[in-house]
């Protein structure tokens, strides 16, 4: 609705955010290329516009879409543009995202060492600025890898951490991954399987790859 509304009106960098907008819900429904598409239309404005936030933005978008459809290289090519873009003003908050999304690239890659490096730096600057989705996600991850790399006692002791915090904020999407962390650890006897499959059915898919704690939308 907002993308039809800027259009008419022929407010650029309100179609290019609302554009965005647009990526982010097809990337969390499943629909990765469409995502893409989504994001690349939408810094191409930005860029004509010169507008360093909605350049960072976008391409933070196609790193992200670039990492679900596990295209690793193009990934992180997009991570670290937005990387350098958000560093260039000072943006906390969305430069923590990026490593967060960044750090899963890496994961993805096989780069642990790396990846648990970004995680200290996601984690520390959630922290700082008090961002408790963040720490939720810094956490998730932590505990990804650590179950990756069969640290068992490591990983259900972040995703306690994790869930702590989801059930404190109410973070309904947050809660199903931190449940099926620990279950898949063995430190929770119930199957919240169905659950997950009820809550995001279009990301069932991951299920099969066991890849969805370390690389989830």
């Amino acid at each position: 609705k907002s993308f039809l509304i800027y259009s008419k009106y022929i407010d650029k960098s309100g179609v290019a955010f609302s554009l965005c907008g647009i990526g982010g819900s097809l990337r969390i429904l499943g629909n990765y290329k469409k995502s893409l598409a989504c994001y690349k239309k939408a810094n191409k404005i930005f860029s004509r516009l010169k507008d360093k936030f909605g350049m960072a933005y976008s391409n933070c978008g196609m790193g992200s879409a670039y990492r679900m459809m596990q295209n690793v290289s193009k990934s992180i090519y997009y991570y670290k543009r937005a990387k350098k873009l958000y560093r260039s003003f000072d943006d906390i908050i969305n430069y923590a995202y990026v490593i967060w999304g960044y750090g899963n690239t890496l994961i993805l890659k096989g780069d642990i060492e790396e990846a648990l490096k970004c995680n200290k730096e996601i984690i520390r600057l959630f922290k700082k600025v008090k961002d408790e989705r963040g720490l939720v996600y810094g956490y998730l991850q932590l505990g990804g890898i650590f179950k990756l790399v069969g640290k068992n006692v490591l990983a259900i002791n972040a995703f306690k951490k994790a869930m702590k915090k989801v059930v404190k904020n109410g973070l309904k999407l947050e809660k199903t991954h931190s449940k099926l962390g620990l279950y898949l650890c063995g430190a929770l006897k119930t199957s919240p399987i169905q659950e997950y499959k009820k809550n995001h059915t279009k990301w069932t898919s991951v299920l099969k790859r066991n890849t969805f704690l370390l690389n989830f939308p």
